[in-house]
């Protein structure tokens, strides 16, 4: 568990996004899709991945991908989603500046 906390706290740093590249993410998102982000976003809090603050508690979220790696069928479909993602984020020249 010891490195895994230890790169939870390299991915507790933030990065900032402009308003421009906010924008054009926001219009990838279907009104279906936002509501469906918003009803995830009740669920990752209750079972306590954000946490009261608005914070991810990223301990659990590490905790959850060594599940998922040694899941065959979650692993497949988290390279999946990344896939689509990159596709989207390189249509858009979408960016994120630190």
């Amino acid at each position: 568990m010891g490195s895994l906390q230890s790169y939870a706290g390299l991915l507790s740093k933030q990065s900032k996004i402009d308003d421009g590249n906010l924008r054009t993410l926001l219009s990838l998102v279907f009104e279906e899709e936002f509501r469906k982000v918003l009803d995830a976003t009740k669920l990752l809090q209750n079972v306590g991945i954000i946490k009261e603050d608005g914070t991810v508690n990223y301990c659990l979220v590490m905790e959850i991908l060594t599940y998922v790696v040694n899941n065959e069928y979650l692993k497949n479909l988290i390279i999946k989603f990344v896939q689509i993602v990159s596709k989207r984020m390189s249509k858009s020249n979408w960016s994120v500046s630190s």
